[in-house]
C-alpha cells in the first residue's frame, strides 16, 4: 500500500522506452578528428609529423644518393617565424654557436633550449609565407659532390581548402655539418629542384 499522494512510478519497459536516445557519439568523434585535422590546432601534429618526416627522409634517397658520397648531418633547431622578409628559398652557413646567437638577436628568433654543437652549421629559410601550413624538413643524409654539399628537403604547403591561420610565416631549419671543407652547399627539393645555393667562405 502507498504511504503518499505521489503518483505509481511506470514500469521499467515504459521507462526504456521514453528514454531519450542517445546521440551518434562515436560518428560525432570521427567529425571532430576531421575538422581538427583540417584545422590550425592540427599543426600543431603536422610539426612534430615533420620532425619524424625527416628521420624517414633518408630512406627514399637511394637513387638521388648514388651519384654523391653519403653525408651524415643532424637537425639542431627549427622555428616557423624566422623573419626571412623575402619568399625566396636561403642556406646560410655559420661557423659557430656564437655566430647562430648574433642571428638570432639580429632577426629576433628563439630556438629555446636548443643545445647546440660546435659547429659549423647551414640555416635553411623556406622564405617569407603569407599564411600557416608551411613546414621545412631536411633529410638527415646529405651528398657530397666534388666540393658541394647538397641537402635533400621536403617543403610542404596547405592543400587547397585547408584552415590555415591568417599570419605571416617563415620556417626555417638549422643543421649541424660535419667539419670539414665545402666550396658551396645546396639544397634539393622532394622533386628535386635546386631550391637555394651558397657559396662557401674562403
Amino acid at each position: 500500500m502507498r504511504s503518499g499522494p505521489w503518483p505509481r512510478p511506470p514500469p521499467a519497459r515504459a521507462r526504456r522506452m521514453n528514454r531519450t536516445p542517445r546521440r551518434p557519439i562515436e560518428h560525432e568523434r570521427h567529425a571532430c578528428r576531421r575538422w581538427a585535422a583540417r584545422s590550425e590546432e592540427g599543426m600543431v601534429f603536422m610539426k612534430y609529423g615533420i620532425l619524424l618526416l625527416s628521420l624517414g627522409l633518408s630512406a627514399c634517397a637511394g637513387n638521388w644518393l648514388s651519384r654523391e658520397s653519403a653525408v651524415e648531418i643532424s637537425e639542431v633547431a627549427r622555428s616557423y617565424q624566422c623573419n626571412s622578409g623575402s619568399p625566396e628559398t636561403r642556406i646560410s652557413l655559420m661557423a659557430d654557436g656564437a655566430t647562430v646567437a648574433a642571428w638570432q638577436q639580429q632577426r629576433g628568433v628563439d630556438f629555446g633550449e636548443a643545445r647546440l654543437p660546435q659547429g659549423p652549421f647551414a640555416l635553411v629559410e623556406m622564405g617569407e609565407r603569407n599564411s600557416g601550413g608551411y613546414g621545412l624538413a631536411i633529410s638527415r643524409l646529405a651528398g657530397r659532390r666534388g666540393d658541394s654539399l647538397i641537402l635533400r628537403g621536403t617543403f610542404v604547403a596547405p592543400a587547397l581548402g585547408d584552415i590555415t591561420t591568417e599570419a605571416i610565416t617563415s620556417p626555417c631549419v638549422l643543421i649541424s655539418l660535419p667539419r670539414d671543407k665545402y666550396g658551396s652547399v645546396e639544397i634539393i627539393d622532394q622533386d628535386g629542384r635546386l631550391r637555394g645555393r651558397v657559396a662557401a667562405a674562403p
